[in-house]
């Protein structure tokens, strides 16, 4: 009976610790990094940099490529495997083309 009685204490702790969990997953993806397809899909040429952080979020990280005048942005594409979406700004800050790399099968 004892046992029973430290199982039942312990349910509620670990029912908060997933739901904690489950939350800053959430908010981690409020927040950027990784965006869906729809989200992806609402970016369009000539939109600002501040545009595309309101629609996407902090991206996972920034790139500077030798042959580009502009920045690139990197997020995680959601539900497609090990995918990047690739932003690419010109030197005004405007998106000039956008594009998505990496592994398609999901492994």
């Amino acid at each position: 009976m004892n046992g029973q009685h430290t199982n039942r204490r312990r349910a509620p702790r670990l029912l908060a610790l997933c739901c904690g969990i489950a939350a800053a997953a959430a908010v981690h993806a409020a927040t950027g990094f990784n965006v869906t397809p729809e989200q992806f899909g609402q970016i369009k040429q000539g939109m600002s940099r501040s545009e595309v952080l309101q629609a996407l979020g902090k991206p996972a990280g920034e790139r500077q490529y030798g042959n580009r005048a502009g920045v690139t942005w990197v997020y995680n594409l959601l539900s497609f495997g090990r995918r990047n979406v690739h932003i690419d700004f010109d030197v005004e800050g405007r998106v000039v083309a956008t594009s998505t790399r990496g592994d398609r099968s999901g492994n």
